[in-house]
């Protein structure tokens, strides 16, 4: 079993008020609708958001995921996350920060985040792994923002 990452770091406008934006970012049901690849997230006893993932594309198969997050939320301003160690019953982890500040009326956004995985597979396959890795955050980014956008739209 070899970990394996990719990292993620995006800043945009967004042109809807901070409390507009806050209010989908602290939902996880309106997470997982917005998320590619994402199924549900639940949350636990606990607090933390378990995020079921479902055929993600990686080494040319579909690898079903669960990442458990530990949640901390400053209203309005940051959502700050971080995952478990990474073990058999959670073989993916994300950690990073939201941060959100008013810009005229808009939302400056800001996600910055570490995506770690752990695959059945030997380190050496890293050159293929890293770059599907990234792969995989971009595409799931560029769609985040999309539905992010449009779900905002809808809601006036």
């Amino acid at each position: 079993m070899a970990t394996f990452s990719g990292r993620r770091h995006d800043v945009a406008e967004v042109p809807h008020p901070v409390e507009a934006v806050w209010e989908l970012l602290v939902d996880p049901d309106q997470i997982a609708r917005m998320t590619p690849l994402v199924h549900s997230i639940e949350v636990d006893e606990q607090e933390r958001w378990v995020w079921h993932l479902h055929k993600v594309p990686l080494l040319g198969r579909g690898v079903d995921l669960t990442m458990t997050q530990e949640m901390d939320f400053t209203p309005t301003s940051r959502i700050d996350f971080r995952h478990p160690p990474l073990g058999p019953r959670s073989r993916a982890g994300a950690e990073g920060h939201y941060l959100l500040a008013p810009v005229h009326g808009a939302t400056r956004l800001e996600i910055d985040l570490t995506v770690r995985v752990q695959l059945p597979v030997p380190g050496v396959t890293r050159a293929a792994v890293q770059p599907a890795i990234h792969g995989v955050l971009v595409q799931m980014g560029h769609r985040f923002a999309t539905n992010l956008l449009a779900e905002l739209r809808r809601r006036g």
